[in-house]
């Protein structure tokens, strides 16, 4: 005979995983599938079970894809009530809890959830923006200097918005039912930040035009907010990105301009994988078209030091996986060297110096996919979809701190403030700055638009089929 039984199971993070599957049918959500050598397989529960409750929230009303949400996003003691049941039950296709399906089954949280996120205030931060931005730049702004514009800006431009677009879309494409959102959200988000630049960081500086150059400056303040995505995609709705998106323009801003070039004045210049690592040196070299010089150690230094991080990427990937390469480690941490060398690209630091800061940076890149993200994954629940710190955070901390004894090879450049070693006190002190606003921004943020349950939509991760419209 069918009896209630009280299963309490424990999840560290979010993203482990209990081992069980999901189904649903016209009489609820049963589990269908249980994983060998899981928490679940330890637990007095069987397939065939009914799932009446998951931490004290009625799941009988739910599709099997928003249990598993449910499920999933659950953390530390999982109280879950079951109704045991004999094996000739109800043989309905299983649902993993890292997955969900693409059907058209409705729940009272999939629906409300989704009505009240995309067609209420989803819709109204878009327009919102849209408004402020046409009546602003309607009003006070105007074109630049035509003697100011050269095409080279424009392919500048072009080769930086193929990076954002294409390169960044399209390396987070791998999340199997995530790729309409990867690519684009993307596009959406892209453009959020650059109007919502244009705006703000030209009023800081006092410069109501809109020029090339202001254009390319927004496409950088896209590349920060991008390199968030990843750490974030999947994970948060359309709408917190939105969100997320206004917010770091406006920091990204106020960092560029009291910061590092204000208060310090330090140095700086600012499908998939491939487009990334043919484009980077564009990226680099963007704001240096006007000095010859200036432009030939950028993109020199740039591929030099992608060639470097893309060899420590291969050799380290196969010595740390016994022969074998990691998709992961080749398709981002090829990139690190374009990321280290940012603070110093235009310095005549030499072909080689660029090689081994590439070198630096693709191991320290392999290093922490291989060792940090498992840690703060299992130690913090810190979860990172496409371990941006491991690309982004560590190599550009390195490449900051290589700027402190870097400006000593070039001691002579036409656009160092400083002498030497006031120069390398002001990279320190710019590094720390930028790193302190980074958490505080960073925590601001995160506290007032992740852990908001106003902007909190609770559906299933990873799906396309929740946000876009689609063959079912």
């Amino acid at each position: 005979m069918p009896g209630t039984k009280t299963i309490i199971l424990k999840k560290k993070t979010s993203n482990a995983r209990l081992g069980l599957s999901f189904s649903s049918g016209d009489d609820g959500v049963r589990i269908v599938d249980i994983s060998p050598n899981s928490a679940a397989a330890d637990a007095d529960m069987n397939t065939g079970d009914k799932v009446l409750s998951i931490n004290g929230k009625n799941v009988n009303d739910m599709s099997s894809k928003n249990a598993a949400a449910l499920l999933r996003k659950s953390t530390g003691a999982i109280v879950i009530v079951i109704e045991q049941q004999n094996d000739d039950d109800k043989d309905v296709e299983a649902v993993p809890l890292i997955e969900g399906t693409r059907d058209k089954e409705s729940s009272i949280i999939n629906d409300h959830a989704i009505n009240q996120s995309m067609s209420g205030k989803l819709g109204g931060v878009i327009l919102l923006v849209q408004a402020v931005a046409a009546a602003v730049i309607f009003l006070l702004f105007s074109y630049g200097r035509p003697e100011d514009f050269t095409t080279q800006q424009y392919i500048i431009f072009r080769d930086i918005m193929v990076m954002l677009l294409l390169g960044f879309g399209y390396l987070m494409t791998f999340l199997e039912k995530y790729g309409l959102s990867a690519v684009g959200l993307t596009m959406l988000i892209t453009v959020l930040n650059m109007e919502c630049n244009l705006i703000i960081e030209n009023l800081i500086t006092g410069n109501f035009s809109i020029s090339m150059e202001s254009l390319i400056n927004a496409e950088f303040s896209a590349a920060t907010l991008l390199i968030s995505f990843g750490a974030l995609i999947g994970r948060a709705t359309p709408l917190q990105m939105c969100l997320i998106a206004i917010a770091e323009s406006f920091f990204y801003a106020v960092n560029k301009v009291f910061f590092v070039f204000g208060i310090f004045n330090a140095e700086d210049v600012g499908v998939g994988t491939t487009l990334l690592w043919v484009y980077w040196p564009s990226f680099v070299g963007a704001t240096e078209t006007g000095v010859d010089e200036n432009e030939m150690h950028c993109l020199i230094n740039t591929i030099m030091s992608l060639i470097g991080s893309t060899g420590a990427a291969f050799y380290l990937s196969q010595y740390l996986n016994d022969g074998k390469f990691d998709a992961v480690h080749i398709q981002n941490s090829t990139l690190a060297g374009g990321v280290a060398i940012g603070a110093t690209a235009r310095l005549a630091m030499g072909p080689g110096m660029a090689f081994i800061v590439g070198l630096a940076a693709g191991s320290v890149s392999v290093l922490g996919y291989f060792y940090s993200s498992p840690y703060l994954e299992e130690k913090y629940g810190l979860y990172d979809t496409c371990g941006v710190a491991n690309l982004h955070g560590y190599p550009s901390v390195l490449g900051g701190l290589l700027s402190i004894f870097l400006v000593a090879t070039d001691s002579n450049a036409d656009f160092l403030v400083y002498g030497i070693g006031t120069q390398s006190v002001i990279q320190a002190l710019a590094v720390a700055a930028t790193i302190v606003s980074a958490i505080v921004s960073g925590y601001i943020t995160g506290h007032a638009v992740l852990c908001n349950p106003t902007f909190f939509a609770d559906v299933p991760d990873y799906e396309d089929a929740v946000w876009w419209i689609g063959e079912s």
